[in-house]
């Protein structure tokens, strides 16, 4: 058995092998500098033996060998497998390129019994701008249609969902003046009545689910 940067991989054979590897963002994509990048793996392949197998995939700097993010996850496999991970790591401050490696292994009792799959990608480091005011209250707003929705489907209650109209209304005027010095007093109002339906919204919801325990356990 030998140790290869301090994996231990057979000496002998094959068990398992992999056939494909993707990550995303992958080759040129843009990252904001200094911000969390998730990344998605998907790892293709198959195993001869059947069993309980433990998929590895590491990000490191190719120069370094420095591990930036490792993500795991265990296999029941027997024959072709996908297999999907998501890990992040924090983009460097630098701006410009960002060479990157995806080394991906199969282990069986903590040998490794694949040949690694290895993909070098690079991403370019952009500067971060930051979401403006509509984006944000836009985001609070569909959180806020989201879980209203199923308020309504169960109460028939049409009050949220008038406010929450009229907050969309209030958004859409405010990007016609963004970016103004009158729409900053706008834009803080915007954000307290969105936090304030966000409220209201949760109170609704976990009032309605208390009700509905309270008539499911109701003796007759």
């Amino acid at each position: 058995m030998m140790v290869i940067g301090g994996i231990h991989v057979a000496s002998q054979g094959s068990l398992c092998y992999f056939t494909s590897s993707q990550i995303i963002p992958g080759q040129d994509a843009s990252v904001a500098e200094s911000q969390r990048v998730q990344f998605d793996i998907t790892l293709t392949g198959s195993c001869s033996t059947p069993g309980l197998y433990t998929i590895r995939a590491d990000i490191v700097s190719p120069g370094s060998s420095e591990i930036i993010a490792t993500a795991r996850s265990q296999l029941q496999a027997n024959g072709q497998f996908i297999m999907a991970l998501s890990e992040s790591a924090l983009a460097p401050s630098a701006l410009g390129p960002w060479s990157l490696q995806l080394n991906a292994y199969i282990l069986f009792n903590g040998v490794v019994v694949a040949p690694a799959s290895q993909q070098l990608f690079g991403l370019n480091v952009v500067p971060y701008t930051p979401p403006t005011t509509a984006q944000t209250i836009e985001s609070i707003t569909q959180t806020s249609v989201t879980a209203s929705s199923s308020i309504e489907s169960a109460s028939g209650s049409t009050s949220v969902s008038t406010t929450l109209s009229q907050l969309q209304s209030m958004n859409s005027q405010n990007q016609a003046i963004e970016g103004g010095n009158g729409g900053l007093w706008f834009e803080i109002q915007l954000i307290v009545a969105a936090l304030a339906i966000v409220t209201i919204v949760i109170i609704l919801l976990m009032a309605r689910r208390k009700s509905g325990k309270t008539e499911h356990t109701r003796v007759y």
